[in-house]
């Protein structure tokens, strides 16, 4: 005959139970510290699942139902236009920030260093089907998921970038008496 009480009869108002301090994650089977850093946390209690099997199921779900997700992502951004605004505006601040300090902050060619007038400059002069393959700022991600190659992109100010693309790839700032000179400073 056993002795005590089972465990299913035991809840967190009886003062002999003691909350346990692991948790096996049914998925992987790992035995895990049951805190905030292994599981999440809904209403004050951990999940079944550890983070790492939570955002692998997330996923598959994701993919099986991606019409149900974005039709989600679209009725939010229709419900929070601002909050939207804000993020993506962010967002692409951060992204071409990132690219920036990469490549120098600074113009190439000129020495320009407003962020706000530098823009990437495709040397090899792929540029127009780069941006309409991936449309809006999937170029700048293209560059981060590359690791910055520089021997693809540059920083250009958008003069230097104009001109070049009217000059036959070659920048005025470049030429001193008709004679290319290279870059100036």
């Amino acid at each position: 005959m056993r002795m005590g009480r089972s465990k299913y009869l035991m809840n967190e108002f009886d003062p002999s139970y003691c909350e346990p301090t692991t948790r096996q994650c049914p998925e992987c089977s790992h035995v895990l510290p049951k805190t905030r850093d292994y599981f999440y946390y809904t209403r004050g209690h951990a999940s079944g699942y550890c983070k790492d099997c939570t955002k692998l199921r997330m996923r598959r779900w994701e993919e099986n139902n991606r019409d149900r997700v974005r039709e989600r992502q679209r009725k939010w951004r229709r419900n929070n236009i601002e909050l939207s605004r804000k993020r993506s505006t962010a967002s692409r601040q951060k992204l071409k920030t990132k690219i920036l300090d990469a490549y120098g902050r600074k113009c190439t060619c000129c020495g320009e260093a407003e962020p706000l007038f530098l823009t990437l400059e495709h040397l090899n002069g792929d540029g127009a089907a780069h941006r309409k393959a991936r449309r809006g700022y999937g170029t700048y991600r293209d560059v981060v998921m590359l690791g910055f190659p520089a021997e693809r992109y540059t920083i250009l100010c958008f003069n230097c970038n104009s001109a070049k693309a009217r000059n036959r790839g070659i920048c005025p700032h470049t030429v001193l008496n008709g004679h290319v000179i290279g870059r100036v400073f």
